[in-house]
């Protein structure tokens, strides 16, 4: 169990290592999210994934749209 704990912890600080360096680093413009954490990935390993897991969420497409237009002209 205690072993558990000190791995635990080593994660929770070099998570929280990764966010105060994130927060210090300077500030840049012009650049793609996804393309930024790709570039800075071995820099922030645990960072990186939580990025790629939510900036490549398509936030909404033609397609779908188009469904819900559909649907709802239906029912007019």
């Amino acid at each position: 169990a205690t072993k558990k704990l000190k791995g635990a912890n080593s994660i929770i600080t070099n998570v929280d290592d990764e966010v105060n360096k994130y927060w210090i680093s300077a500030e840049v413009e012009d650049v793609k999210p996804l393309d930024w954490w790709k570039t800075h990935s071995t820099e922030y390993l645990n960072l990186s994934k939580l990025a790629f897991l939510y900036l490549c969420i398509q936030a909404s497409s033609v397609p779908c749209e188009q469904l819900f237009f559909n649907c709802w002209s239906c029912f007019m």
